[in-house]
């Protein structure tokens, strides 16, 4: 059934306009099913925005509700799906679990390899690893893939590609073990991508009457993008929201383009769906309110955000001369000597600004282009200055106090007790 992808620079203007159409679909068709597709750290936010304007629309009733839409993520919706079937029958091992299966691994095969012999033994090397696995498991990529980007190397006598060569080979034979040791005993989220698009080819009939929304995605990966086939296939209607110019999509893509990452997802879904001869609708594209200034944004932000688009557009130069000799009084920029002391910066302005009586500390946000990096500082400044905060971030279990008091009682033992490991168990 007929793709369409709901384009615009404007996210919160693009979702409006889409709520308002399901709405009005909702009312019309008594017969008709809608998935709302989300990442999982934006499902109650999305879900809340919905039922929002559903009550906004319905002033009359007290009260708001959705039975025949639902909002998912990618994981929930193979739950709702699946948590009848066998697979889900089979145990799912966490991160620490799959840790504990690597470990294991590099045990055994400790003989067989040449750079990673010994290796489990450093601090995160088996981390990565379960990382690294999970992500050519998402990317639908084999242990033999690994072994043919060693086949056009032409030099294989050189101490580099000699290397390089041995990592591949210790990496294919280690993932084709962790793939042997997964299969048919546990599972894990790329096996539910599997098991999920062939439910939907099998019960096809039980979704020609719904009607797919995916959102708030700027990249897919190898397993997701194949259930957004998928989808296309089996549904009524797939549309595909996307932070995206237009004219940039006409364009060939560059690293520069603000908006790399959604046009060479755009790029990407096109070829899937002209291969699997989906038919694609002409794209919706979603206006900014024509006074912008009406969401309470301010007018120097515009300037700024319109001078970015301009400038990293292809093949395309910024006219600078518009943007110069203006005063702009709500933009400041600051430099500093590291990232501690930017963020320690950042939490006594935040302070001395909600100390005038003028501000809440809901009232910022602060957004970083490496959150991982930069989170650690945020915590400690921000707790040093008694700022309440909420980093958007998954946390591991890694550092878990119990982990941390079991990993740490048990090393005690192994270890003999020495200094260093009963003071760690005692700080727990």
């Amino acid at each position: 059934m007929p793709v369409q992808f709901i384009l615009g620079t404007h996210p919160s203007r693009k979702r409006e306009v889409v709520i308002d159409q399901l709405y009005k679909q909702l009312k019309d068709d008594p017969t008709a099913q809608i998935l709302y597709l989300v990442p999982d750290n934006v499902k109650y936010e999305t879900e809340t925005m919905i039922l929002k304007q559903f009550k906004d629309k319905e002033n009359e009733s007290k009260y708001s509700g959705m039975i025949r839409l639902q909002v998912f993520s990618f994981s929930r919706l193979a739950w709702y799906l699946l948590q009848n079937k066998s697979i889900y029958q089979h145990p799912q091992l966490t991160e620490s679990g799959l840790a504990m299966l690597i470990k294991k691994i590099l045990q055994e095969e400790e003989q067989n390899l040449t750079i990673f012999r010994g290796a489990s033994q450093q601090t995160g090397f088996i981390e990565r690893l379960v990382t690294l696995f999970s992500e050519l498991r998402n990317g639908k990529v084999a242990p033999t893939d690994l072994l043919e980007l060693t086949a056009d190397i032409k030099n294989k006598e050189s101490i580099e590609n000699n290397d390089f060569i041995r990592k591949m080979n210790d990496l294919s034979l280690l993932f084709n073990k962790y793939d042997e040791s997964l299969k048919g005993k546990y599972i894990e989220r790329e096996d539910l991508f599997h098991e999920l698009v062939e439910h939907f080819a099998a019960n096809s009939e039980d979704f020609k009457n719904t009607t797919v929304i995916i959102d708030h995605y700027e990249h897919f990966s190898a397993q997701e993008q194949e259930l957004v086939v998928t989808l296309a296939k089996y549904t009524q209607k797939v549309s595909i929201c996307l932070t995206l110019d237009e004219k940039i999509t006409l364009a060939n893509n560059d690293l520069n383009n603000l908006f790399y990452r959604p046009t060479k997802t755009y790029q990407q879904l096109m070829n899937e769906f002209e291969m699997n001869q989906i038919p694609v609708m002409n794209n919706m594209v979603i206006q900014p309110f024509v006074n912008q200034l009406e969401e309470n944004k301010s007018e120097e932000i515009l300037t700024l955000a319109n001078y970015w688009i301009e400038s990293s557009e292809p093949m395309i130069q910024a006219n600078l001369k518009k943007y110069k000799n203006k005063s702009y009084e709500n933009i400041e920029l600051w430099a500093a000597e590291d990232s501690v002391t930017e963020v320690s910066h950042i939490a006594t302005k935040i302070k001395r600004m909600v100390a005038t009586g003028q501000y809440r500390y809901r009232d910022f946000q602060i957004m970083t282009r490496d959150l991982e990096n930069c989170s650690l500082n945020v915590e400690r400044a921000f707790t040093e200055n008694d700022i309440p905060f909420f980093i958007d971030q998954a946390e591991t279990m890694a550092h878990h106090p119990i982990l941390e008091f079991v990993t740490s009682l048990f090393t005690m033992k192994k270890t003999h007790y020495r200094l260093n490991d009963i003071f760690r168990f005692l700080r727990t």
